[in-house]
């Protein structure tokens, strides 16, 4: 033991010691009720496994992991003091695990009608599968499905380790699942959000549909607004909800958001009752009649392909495909949203005003992808063949701060070139330490995520894709469409369409599951 770590020794007997003397500690003590020491020791067995024995940091409890539990047994040090440098090296020594490997991936299988993968049942319920999410306990997970007439949502359970279990589905013109029929919310759905109690998908044809989520994952259709006259969902007065791109949902689960290609780009806002259902509660955007303007600023939502809500609630981010822009909205507590400015760079095809600049080539034009670290501190967004970086401000202001691409000459380069081939999801993990990226192209690329937010290429997985590692003959990536990670960091579930990737091989819709290395 070194000499610093015997002077933090005597310091946190002496400071023990001093708390001890109080003349009144007693009668404190007696004051507590066993509920009080309940819940006391709880929050405090939460602070002993507040990081991962791969960060230096407080004490760990032996209980905290395993792993722990081993060095804590020879190093008591770092049990009862803090977790510093030293133990970290010793999660190699004595446990034989790797800090450096935290979040590779290892291909786990696949669900659906690709060759190699787990049958769901024919028909497939996954078929064209155009989105996946986990929802936040971790016990479910949700993937959507269909085409122009036809739209489902299936369900699968998650076992403690991360293995999927087929639970049905739900949805219209979809043989063998629960129909919602005469209402068609679920035409085309392009995208799905999972909240505690509720799970929500966008139709293309500006439907939001509601699913009210039972204890054990399980769906019931609960009904559904805005979309096409005569779909029988909740009328939307004064607005034209229609060509809708993406979804999303507030932590808080206040509110829910959709954006559209409407006018030039319009993000719409829902607010969310108790037992989940939505009211509409406005819209703002980019020259759309009846809605808030964009002050100062044109064309920055133009073409819109995602948007994401912060962590912390405090901000909701719209990417914009051409001219390739990010636009900002403050959030309020009460879900509200207001323009806060744009970062982008005019296109050849769309001019783009009132936005901070981007250096050329524009690292984000033709962004598809867009998702937010859990610390509310970064931004990511992926584009053809890239994944920027903005770093994020207390005030939800970004700041441009790199990007990664095997085609963009201002970013840092990576060799495999077809690796971000068309992004088409964003993941970032609970324990904020990596960030991986679907693509159209039939892979999911690993990055790692430095404390910063910057972010270091670790690899790919493909499907036949040259320079990642290989996951053939099995086809659950042809065409991956979406990417979610579980709340336990401990998963990873890719949602994969019905187009070929880089290298052939078509799947019927699959959903692929990784393991993740989380320590």
């Amino acid at each position: 033991m070194s000499i610093q770590r015997n002077m933090t020794v005597a310091l946190s007997i002496w400071t023990i010691a001093f708390i001890g003397c109080g003349s009144d500690q007693a009668e404190t003590i007696e004051g507590v009720d066993d509920a009080t020491v309940g819940e006391e020791v709880a929050e405090t067995e939460q602070a002993l496994c507040a990081h991962s024995q791969c960060d230096a940091g407080g004490a760990l409890a032996p209980s905290c992991d395993p792993c722990a539990a081993s060095v804590c047994a020879v190093d008591s040090f770092c049990c009862t003091v803090a977790w510093d440098s030293t133990c970290v090296q010793e999660v190699g020594s004595i446990c034989g695990q790797s800090c450096a490997n935290v979040g590779d991936l290892a291909f786990n299988g696949c669900y659906g009608q690709g060759s190699g993968c787990t049958s769901v049942g024919t028909p497939n319920p996954i078929k064209s599968a155009s989105a996946v999410a986990v929802s936040p306990d971790g016990s479910s997970v949700y993937v959507t499905s269909g085409g122009s007439s036809a739209g489902a949502v299936a369900h699968f359970r998650r076992q403690a380790s991360g293995e999927l279990v087929y639970g049905g589905c739900i949805g219209q013109g979809v043989s063998g699942c629960a129909s919602i029929l005469p209402a068609q919310p679920l035409s085309a759905p392009r995208s799905v959000v999972s909240l505690q109690g509720s799970v929500y998908t966008l139709s293309a044809y500006g439907s939001v549909a509601h699913f009210r989520r039972s204890a054990n994952g399980d769906l019931a259709y609960a009904g559904c607004i805005g979309g096409l006259s005569g779909s029988q969902c909740a009328v939307v007065l004064g607005a034209s909800i229609l060509d809708t791109t993406s979804l999303a949902a507030s932590a808080d689960g206040k509110s829910v958001y959709a954006i559209a290609t409407t006018g030039r780009g319009v993000v719409y806002r829902f607010d969310r009752a108790t037992n989940g259902d939505l009211a509409y509660a406005g819209c703002i955007g980019d020259g759309v009649s009846g809605c808030a303007s964009t002050p100062g600023a044109a064309n920055e939502l133009r073409n819109p392909r995602g948007i994401t809500v912060t962590a912390n609630g405090g901000s909701l981010y719209a990417i914009s495909m051409d001219p390739g822009a990010i636009t900002h909205f403050r959030r309020d507590a009460s879900g509200a949203l207001s323009y806060a400015g744009c970062v982008g760079r005019s296109s050849t095809w769309q001019t783009l005003t009132g936005c901070a600049t981007l250096a050329a080539p524009n690292p984000i034009y033709e962004a598809t992808a867009i998702g937010a670290s859990p610390d509310s501190t970064s931004v990511y967004v992926g584009a053809t063949n890239t994944v920027a970086h903005f770093r994020r401000a207390a005030n939800g202001d970004i700041a441009y701060a790199g990007c990664i691409s095997s085609s963009n000459s201002q970013c840092t380069s990576i060799a495999p070139s077809s690796a971000l081939s068309g992004p088409s999801g964003v993941a970032v993990t609970a324990d904020g330490k990596s960030v991986y990226l679907s693509s159209r192209g039939g892979t999911i690329a690993h990055f790692k995520r430095a404390t910063n937010g910057d972010l270091f290429f670790a690899g790919c997985i493909g499907q036949g894709v040259a320079g990642c590692t290989d996951i053939a003959p099995t086809q659950g990536l042809g065409f991956a469409t979406g990417v979610a990670a579980s709340s336990d960091a401990k998963s990873v579930y890719v949602s994969a369409g019905d187009s070929g990737g880089s290298a052939g091989g078509w799947t019927n819709g699959a959903v692929s599951r990784f393991g993740r290395l989380s320590l």
